[in-house]
């Protein structure tokens, strides 16, 4: 049996979820929430990597992960 490899653990995903330490959240729903946001993050980064790749860099910038998540860059001339 091959072992998954794991981005977030769930400890982070409690950590992260937390609001003042009022939440309380299920093991099964902590895992679902974990993820969940690893699909977000590997979206974003393929998003961010296709940018920074039609901009003809290899490296992905700030710019790309805003970009990526549909935020306009800082000084864009966006407001």
């Amino acid at each position: 049996m091959e072992t998954e490899k794991r981005g977030l653990s769930n400890a982070a995903v409690l950590r992260v979820s937390r609001n003042d330490g009022e939440n309380r959240i299920g093991k099964k729903a902590v895992g679902v929430i974990r993820l969940k946001a690893e699909d977000y993050i590997r979206e974003i980064a393929a998003k961010a990597q296709m940018a920074a790749n039609h901009a003809g860099r290899k490296i992905v910038s700030e710019k790309d992960v805003l970009f990526a998540c549909g935020e306009p860059a800082e000084g864009d001339g966006a407001e």
